[in-house]
C-alpha cells in the first residue's frame, strides 16, 4: 500500500457527549497517514474548547472555528482547505471501527479504483446486483457520503448544497459518475441514529427534510434523464422517488411555510415531467391520479391530498 494522505472531514455542532469517542475513533485507526479535520460549525457548548485539545494532542489535527452555518457549509469549508490524496466523511456524533480507512484504501489501490463503499453497522451484508452506481442511484445503497472514501480529485468542482437536509443525495450522483467503485461488504461505520441534537432529527425539520429530499430526488432525476449510459429502469426509479417526497410535500404544504421558490421548483418539476410520470412502472395509479390532480389544482391538493394518497 502506498503512503497516500487521507483527510477526514468532521463537522462538529452540539455533540459535547460524541465527539471525543468519534475523534478517537479516528486517530486510532490502523492507518497513520491522515489529516483529521475538525470544523466547529459554531458549536454553542464545550465542542470548541475539545476541538482545540485536541490539536495539542494530535499535529494530525486541524481545527477551523465558523458561525454556525449547517453541516454542508462545515464541510465545504473543510474540502477548500483539505491536503489529502484521498477524503472521507464522519459525523461527529458516530465513531468508526479501528481498520475502516486501512482496509477501503488497500481496496481502492489493489482494484484501481476511484472510491470505495463500505456498510454501516445495521446494514446486512448484502451483493447487489447490476451496477453499482445505478443501485446508489436508485438509493438502494445508502446516499451518505460517510460510508465512502473518495479520492480527493473527485470533489473538483463540486460543492454540498448549503442549508439543505438531504445534501448527500443531492450531490453524491455527480461526485460518483464515471467512477469504478469498489464495494467493501464489512460493516465499518456506526451510526447514532438517536441523536436529538442532529438537525436533521429534530422534530420541528420533519418536513423540511421532505421538501430538500423532494428537491434532491428530482434534481438527481433531471441530471441523469438525458444520460444514455444511465438505464431507463434506474430514471424510472429515480423519478418515482422524486414523485413520491413531491407529492408527500404538497400534502403538508397549507400547514407549513415553505420556501416559494422550492414550491414553485416541485410544481414545474412535477408539470413538466407529467407524460414520463405517468408512464412510470413503479408509480400506482393513485399517486399518478394525485400528480395530475396536483397539476391541475395544486391550491386544492394542499387541502385534500393526503386523503387521496391515504386511499
Amino acid at each position: 500500500m502506498s503512503n497516500a494522505k487521507v483527510s477526514v472531514i468532521i463537522p462538529v455542532y452540539k455533540v459535547e457527549k460524541f465527539i471525543r469517542k468519534c475523534v478517537d475513533s479516528v486517530l486510532n485507526q490502523t492507518y497513520n497517514n491522515l489529516e483529521v479535520i475538525l470544523v466547529d460549525d459554531g458549536s454553542p457548548d464545550n465542542c470548541p474548547l475539545i476541538c482545540d485539545d485536541y490539536v495539542k494532542r494530535d499535529t494530525r489535527v486541524r481545527v477551523f472555528h465558523k458561525t454556525n452555518g449547517g453541516q454542508s457549509s462545515a464541510r465545504n469549508l473543510a474540502l477548500d482547505n483539505m491536503t489529502g490524496d484521498y477524503v472521507s466523511f464522519v459525523d461527529s456524533d458516530d465513531y468508526i471501527e479501528p481498520d475502516m480507512i486501512e482496509t477501503m484504501l488497500s481496496c481502492i489501490e489493489r482494484e484501481e479504483g476511484d472510491v470505495a463503499i463500505c456498510l454501516e453497522k445495521r446494514d446486512d451484508e448484502k451483493n447487489y446486483e447490476g451496477d453499482i452506481y445505478e443501485n446508489i442511484l436508485e438509493d438502494k445503497i445508502g446516499s451518505q457520503v460517510w460510508r465512502y472514501l473518495f479520492k480527493a480529485s473527485k470533489f473538483y468542482g463540486r460543492r454540498f448544497p448549503v442549508g439543505r437536509f438531504a445534501e448527500d443525495i443531492a450531490i453524491l450522483d455527480k461526485v460518483l459518475y464515471n467512477s469504478k467503485i469498489i464495494y467493501v461488504p464489512e460493516r465499518f461505520y456506526n451510526y447514532y441514529f438517536d441523536n436529538q441534537g442532529n438537525s436533521s432529527n429534530a422534530p420541528q425539520n420533519k418536513y423540511k427534510n421532505t421538501v430538500d429530499r423532494a428537491i434532491a430526488f428530482s434534481g438527481r432525476y433531471e441530471w441523469l434523464k438525458d444520460k444514455a449510459d444511465i438505464s431507463a429502469d434506474t430514471k424510472q426509479v429515480v423519478l418515482s422517488k422524486a414523485v413520491s417526497f413531491c407529492l408527500s410535500t404538497f400534502c403538508r404544504y397549507k400547514n407549513n411555510t415553505y420556501n416559494a421558490d422550492d414550491i414553485s421548483y416541485l410544481y414545474c418539476f412535477l408539470n413538466e415531467n407529467k407524460v414520463q410520470i405517468k408512464g412510470l412502472k413503479q408509480l400506482g395509479s393513485i399517486k399518478k391520479i394525485a400528480v395530475r390532480f396536483l397539476v391541475a389544482c395544486p391550491k386544492t391538493f394542499s387541502f385534500i391530498g393526503s386523503r387521496i394518497i391515504r386511499r
